[in-house]
């Protein structure tokens, strides 16, 4: 019995060993792909390509810490700072000749599209191309890749274009089946929110306010479309409502893509454009590759702060994707007293939340009253709390496609 403990416990320490052995040899693998990701210097060589991989939902910023852990090269998801910071970049680098787009968007809002297609507009405004390739095109795709030189679609990729449409759940009706009562106090009646738990179809003043929302993206759309193809928008807009584009063949007859291709394909035609070899490989260079790695210089004395508003407003401590009341608040307090900072930048993507929450972030942002000015920048949604917070500051930027108001 004793032979047996003691062969137990040796097998248990050693098993215990050989964790901790392995859980540092993970950290200082992981702690050195961060410090050579941070320290990697990048030449960008002549004729260069920047790509830019849009196959994901884009975050407001990129999450450097997660992306160099798990993609030292720098080819991960960058954020829309990092896809912007790049395109602007490239627009003056004489050794950047093009951009190669890569659509496949679903969750992004079309404020965000819009940004990264008014840097791509200003990119060719330097005589510079862009290609665009992409399986799958709806309207917020097309809509993006719409301002490329040329837009291609891959060899048994398909098409969707049919309008725009907004759809709301009601759970009411379960609620009631189970002998739940759901029950919220508003103000006004274009609240309209808490109609999936209070209701079984939308409100007349819901649906007025969802319908034109839609149709003043859907106006947006089209007419950014319309320029940038030089088509009739009355023309792209009815094809589009008529559902009578169904098939890529159809779309290239129409006018919409410029070709069905496979990706080398594309590549031979950007070397045709740069008048190098077919058998030269592309210098293709990723956004975070191309900025990512750059050193800042965080000793001048005249900075702007930037804070990110980005998801719903709750009470308490936060992260990227959630508004905490005390991280933001002490984000905005530290940036209100930093001497070196002459004004701050509130960047908010937030349909709102806490009523509380919101309170205490405003009341941070109005403290800033007399002493820096407060600049607010709207993406995709800055509604109900989202524009209360925006409500105190000096100046407030939103964009077209951005949805807004509802307090």
């Amino acid at each position: 019995m004793k032979e047996f403990l003691k062969y137990t416990f040796a097998t248990i320490v050693g098993v215990f060993v050989t964790m901790l052995l392995l859980g540092a040899l993970l950290f200082f693998t992981i702690a050195g792909l961060i410090s050579s990701a941070g320290k990697k210097t990048v030449q960008v060589k002549d004729n260069s390509i920047l790509e830019l991989k849009l196959d994901y939902d884009i975050p407001e910023r990129t999450n450097q810490d997660f992306s160099t852990m798990f993609d030292p090269e720098g080819n991960g998801m960058a954020g829309l700072d990092q896809i912007l910071s790049s395109i602007e970049k490239a627009t003056t680098d004489p050794k950047i000749k093009g951009i190669f787009l890569r659509t496949n968007i679903n969750g992004s809002g079309y404020a965000t599209i819009l940004e990264i297609r008014n840097a791509l507009k200003s990119f060719k405004s330097k005589g510079k191309f862009i290609y665009a390739l992409s399986p799958y095109y709806d309207e917020k795709n097309y809509y993006l890749a719409s301002v490329a030189d040329s837009v291609f679609i891959e060899k048994s990729g398909s098409v969707l274009f049919n309008g725009l449409t907004a759809n709301v759940v009601f759970v009411k009706g379960f609620l009631d089946k189970i002998g739940v009562e759901a029950q919220f106090i508003k103000v006004g009646a274009y609240k309209g929110a808490i109609e999936t738990y209070t209701r079984t179809e939308l409100s007349p003043e819901n649906k007025l306010q969802i319908t034109e929302q839609v149709n003043e993206i859907y106006r947006s759309v089209v007419a950014g479309i319309g320029e940038s193809r030089k088509m009739d928008t009355a023309l792209i807009a009815k094809t589009f409502n008529d559902f009578s584009i169904q098939t890529s063949q159809q779309a290239v007859k129409f006018g919409l893509l410029d070709g069905i291709v496979y990706e080398d394909q594309v590549f031979t035609k950007i070397k045709k454009r740069l008048k190098t070899k077919e058998e030269d490989d592309l210098n293709l260079i990723s956004p975070a590759t191309y900025v990512g790695s750059e050193e800042k210089d965080n000793n001048s004395k005249d900075k702007i702060a930037i804070v990110y508003a980005v998801g719903e407003i709750i009470d308490g401590e936060g992260n990227q994707s959630v508004i905490g009341s005390e991280s933001m608040k002490k984000a905005i307090k530290k940036a209100r007293e930093d001497k070196d900072v002459k004004a701050i930048v509130l960047r908010i993507n937030s349909p709102g939340g806490s009523s509380m929450a919101s309170d205490i972030i405003a009341r941070e942002i109005s403290m800033c009253k007399g002493k820096k000015p407060v600049i607010v920048s709207m993406g995709d949604v800055a509604a109900s709390g989202g524009y209360y917070i925006a409500a105190m500051a000096d100046t407030i930027i939103a964009l077209p496609n951005t949805i807004t108001g509802s307090i």
